[in-house]
């Protein structure tokens, strides 16, 4: 089974879509949760061959390019991402911690450096209802810790 993602970009100076006559390097699940950063769109998605482990890919819209780039090294990433979201310009994982219940927001300081990832805000345990609607929250409010 092929699970490559033909690619089309919009253009609005011709009102509409042209293939790039290539394909995505990994499966794009439309229903993924994308941050655009800096006129790069990411998103969480899975590779061919590790179907449980997540990815960041990139499309850059400037050189229509894909790229990979580094998430975060904390142990829960690869489990249980929930968001990228973009926030102060920046790249941010929204990762659940999985063994202790908390949720934790990991910002890129410097793009596409792998060691550059920080975790900036440990949100506690005491969350209630679903995670995964809090991990929303990041997308379209500022939250006051």
């Amino acid at each position: 089974m092929n699970f490559q993602t033909a690619v089309k970009v919009f253009d609005p100076c011709t009102d509409s879509w042209r293939s790039l006559g290539k394909r995505a390097p990994h499966w794009l699940d439309w229903r993924s949760p994308t941050a655009l950063v800096n006129g790069i769109i990411h998103w969480l998605t899975q590779t061919h061959k590790h179907k449980q482990y997540h990815e960041i890919v990139a499309f850059d819209y400037a050189t229509e390019v894909f790229h990979e780039v580094p998430y975060p090294s904390c142990s829960s990433f690869r489990r249980n991402m929930y968001s990228l979201v973009e926030l102060g310009g920046r790249l941010c994982a929204v990762v659940d911690a999985y063994c202790n219940g908390k949720i934790d927001l990991w910002a890129m300081k410097e793009y596409n450096v792998a060691l550059s990832w920080s975790k900036d805000y440990i949100v506690g345990e005491h969350i209630h209802g679903n995670k995964r609607d809090f991990a929303r929250i990041w997308e379209t409010t500022i939250c006051l810790l």
